[in-house]
C-alpha cells in the first residue's frame, strides 16, 4: 500500500526484506525512531559502562549495520552508562 508522500505503508504481517541503519552513537530515542521507520523492532536493551561512549548513546547494535533482516525483525541495542564511576 503507497502512502499520500509516496511511501510504501507496511501491511500488518507483511514480512519484506529491510536493511538494518546504523544507529551506532546516537541516542536510544532516535535510534529507536529510526529502527521503527524502516520497520525493526527494539526489544532487547542492555546497559553498560563504556568510558569512551557517552551516557544513554548506543555502544553496539545487533544484528549489525547494513544487514539485510525480515521487516519486524527484534533489533538488540547496547546503551551507554557512561563512565563506571565506582572504580570497577
Amino acid at each position: 500500500t503507497t502512502s499520500e508522500d509516496g511511501s510504501i505503508a507496511q501491511q500488518p504481517g507483511s514480512s519484506e526484506a529491510v536493511v538494518v541503519p546504523n544507529v551506532v552513537g546516537k541516542f536510544q530515542a532516535i535510534a529507536e525512531l529510526e529502527l521503527s521507520r524502516v520497520g525493526l523492532r527494539t526489544i532487547n536493551i542492555e546497559k553498560r559502562y563504556d568510558d569512551s561512549v557517552r551516557i544513554n548513546r548506543i555502544i553496539e547494535q545487533i544484528p549489525a549495520p547494513g544487514t539485510t533482516v525480515s521487516s519486524n525483525r527484534e533489533v538488540t541495542l547496547v546503551i551507554s552508562r557512561g563512565r563506571d564511576m565506582s572504580g570497577n
